[in-house]
């Protein structure tokens, strides 16, 4: 499933703890918190309510929330920093694309680090580039912005939490019996894919033990005493001839979670998130009441 937060239309107003989400799109399989805007705190705009928010009034109102707050948001950062999976190096400076950092953590460590003077940073990364990680950015620091750069037909920058990927017909599958493949992971794993899930009719199902997997056709179960992990395929093939790619996520964090005043993550896609029980979502806004923290246009998939 991908989710556009403009599409989805969520808000969170911050200071009463009130969450209204209108995405009719979001599957309760999702475990996902998406903010798009945190409110001043003064309820200003409670008093008239909002239209509720299965009517088109809604979506009127909610773009006029968003617009009034975007400026708090859109300003020249002090500081810029690009980085680059594809051709970045964390030993170089990260002050323009020809000397971009390569990973999220050390973009991630900057943007954290001492910062006595409140001087404002920005985070770019690479349009065409993927990272793998177990979480993307969290921070709590005020007026950061993380976006994107390079050529606009280069799709945005994808964050993945699946940081497992097991390629097409790899050997180390090894059958056990009734339709399963088991193979050692000795990282304990959260969630399995087959494919992407391009099929979301059928997604890969979890499952408590390996009865559970053998009796399911498209299902996994990792088990935590012996490192095994082990998969029924969605079409009861073999996954060491079927061709297709799993990715799984392990114990990990958060996605991007923003929670300092005047933030912005805009134009970056994020995967995978918020399916490690106790932790956030994808993309989540993290402010204390009264701060404001905007996310448009970005997506999350899981």
């Amino acid at each position: 499933m991908s989710v556009d937060i403009e599409d989805c239309k969520a808000w969170r107003e911050a200071a009463a703890g009130t969450h209204l989400a209108a995405c009719a799109a979001l599957s309760t399989a999702l475990v996902m918190a998406v903010m798009v805007a945190a409110a001043r705190g003064d309820d200003e705009y409670l008093d008239p309510p909002p239209p509720p928010v299965t009517s088109v009034a809604w979506y009127d109102w909610y773009d006029a929330v968003l617009a009034s707050r975007r400026d708090v948001a859109e300003f020249d950062r002090d500081e810029t920093r690009y980085v680059s999976s594809s051709g970045g190096d964390d030993d170089a400076d990260g002050l323009t694309p020809a000397t971009a950092w390569a990973t999220l953590g050390r973009a991630e460590t900057w943007i954290n680090s001492s910062n006595p003077s409140g001087v404002t940073r920005e985070a770019l990364l690479r349009r065409g580039d993927t990272w793998r990680r177990h979480r993307g950015i969290v921070t709590f620091e005020p007026g950061v912005r993380v976006a994107d750069y390079g050529s606009p037909d280069l799709p945005r920058p994808f964050v993945s939490a699946f940081t497992l990927v097991v390629g097409p017909n790899d050997g180390a599958w090894s059958s056990a019996g009734n339709g399963v493949y088991s193979r050692p992971e000795p990282e304990a794993i959260s969630w399995v894919r087959e494919d992407g899930d391009l099929d979301l009719d059928m997604p890969l199902s979890h499952q408590e033990d390996l009865d559970g997997v053998t009796n399911t056709i498209g299902s996994w179960w990792w088990d935590g005493g012996a490192d095994v992990l082990y998969v029924h395929p969605r079409n009861g093939d073999d996954p060491r001839t079927n061709g297709r790619l799993y990715e799984a996520t392990l114990t990990g964090d958060r996605g991007f979670s923003m929670g300092g005043h005047g933030s912005l993550v805009e134009n970056i896609r994020a995967d995978g998130f918020g399916l490690q029980p106790g932790f956030g979502g994808s993309l989540k806004e993290a402010s204390s009441p009264g701060h404001r923290v905007t996310a448009p246009p970005c997506s999350a998939t899981a």
